[in-house]
């Protein structure tokens, strides 16, 4: 459509979901959402048309003539339709900053993201490094916690990075101040690899002094369902959350505050849903948060666990080995742009 490499599916879901300025009042109209997109795309398919017609002039027309679909190019949809200079001069703005997008029809799409959120997976997702590391076949660890920790939370933190490497697991986290950033800081040292993914400031992150040459060495990869210029807030935050857990084998909480915060909201969540098993870290006087999510199914874990390679592989193999996943989400709720 445009000629700037991006596969029709990128493009059109870029230019129905995509944001291509710092904040959505620069947007000529605003982007879809998951739901949105979803629901677009289900009703072109059930009247014989899909979401790459929306870039073919002739099938678009045909769209429009027909009674039945002619109402789902609304005012809005038709001016996000034509963004597409936009969207041209953002992917090259991109490309020459070493970002790239892909779209849930994408063989570098994390599969984990498509097998446990099925159709709520982000349509979009942006980033730096190597998309490699989203589906290699190797155990994963996402740490999470407050930002606030105090000096054992953080040791905690940056010692299960470090013997996360040690024993060939990937970290996951969401790069932000505390026990994230920490973890991930803990895996880079010991000379593992690491995937941050972000509530916003791609671009900021990346291309930062503490990060740019372990994203462009392949240590670390950054990611967000998020443009890389999009600006962080408190929103964006706890709807990446769910990512953070899904990408992993299991997840541990460093520290969490009690039925508030994100931390709470994410491990809650998983803990109902079963995506992954939660370990909590466990000490003689643990916070009213943490034994609270225990209380709810979290496996306990302490520092004496975290500090040995050898025992944190043991709670590891059993706490996952004994985890019983959720089913699959059916075929009829995966990816149906193609359709």
């Amino acid at each position: 459509m445009t000629g700037n490499g991006l596969p029709p599916e990128t493009e059109i879901t870029l230019l129905l979901c995509g944001g291509f300025s710092a904040t959505r009042r620069d947007e000529p109209a605003t982007p879809l959402n998951v739901g949105e997109f979803n629901n677009l795309a289900d009703a072109l398919t059930s009247h014989g048309f899909s979401l790459l017609d929306l870039l073919d002039h002739t099938r678009q027309e045909a769209i429009r003539s027909d009674p039945a679909t002619a109402a789902l190019l609304t005012p809005r949809i038709e001016t996000l339709l034509t963004r597409g200079t936009a969207m041209a001069m953002a992917a090259e703005r991109w490309n020459s900053l070493g970002f790239w997008v892909i779209d849930r029809t994408s063989s570098r799409y994390p599969e984990r993201f498509r097998e446990h959120l099925g159709a709520s997976a982000p349509p979009l997702l942006y980033g730096a490094g190597d998309t490699e590391l989203l589906n290699r076949d190797q155990p994963r660890v996402a740490v999470v916690g407050s930002r606030e920790i105090d000096t054992d939370g953080e040791a905690f933190a940056r010692t299960v990075g470090a013997t996360s490497a040690r024993i060939g697991a990937l970290t996951v986290s969401g790069g932000a101040r505390g026990a994230d950033r920490t973890a991930i800081d803990g895996a880079l040292e010991a000379g593992g690899e690491a995937i941050a993914i972000l509530p916003g400031a791609l671009q900021q992150v990346a291309t930062s002094r503490a990060y740019r040459s372990m994203v462009s060495e392949g240590q670390l990869t950054l990611i967000s369902p998020y443009h890389p210029g999009a600006k962080f807030t408190a929103g964006n935050a706890m709807g990446r959350n769910r990512l953070i857990y899904c990408l992993a084998d299991l997840a541990i909480v460093v520290e969490s505050a009690k039925e508030s915060g994100g931390t709470w909201a994410g491990a809650t969540e998983t803990i109902n849903a079963g995506w992954v098993p939660v370990g909590v870290r466990q000490t003689s006087n643990p916070s009213a948060g943490n034994q609270a999510l225990i209380d709810l199914g979290a496996v306990p874990i302490t520092p004496d666990t975290v500090s040995s390679p050898d025992a944190f592989q043991t709670w590891f193999d059993t706490t996952t080995s004994s985890h019983r996943p959720p089913e699959p989400s059916p075929a009829s709720q995966q990816i149906r742009l193609l359709d």
